[in-house]
């Protein structure tokens, strides 16, 4: 599968999303790579085509979810 070079970043408002999300481009066969949090350790960096970001915000409301 070729994205011409570019990266594709899915934003994720859970962990399933985001899993579920990045599979679906894996059984494509692109290279993908779940990241957890914004905050603490990240994946090793890899030439991962695309990054889904679990944003953890499906709790929070509208206001607290877009800051």
């Amino acid at each position: 599968m070729s994205y011409l070079g570019a990266s594709i970043g899915i934003l994720a408002d859970d962990l399933t999303g985001a899993s579920d999300t990045a599979l679906s481009f894996h059984k494509l066969g692109g290279l993908a790579s779940v990241v957890l949090a914004l905050e603490g350790p990240q994946p090793a960096p890899q030439q991962a085509q695309i990054w889904s970001l679990n944003t953890q915000s499906r709790n929070l409301s509208a206001e607290q979810a877009v800051t």
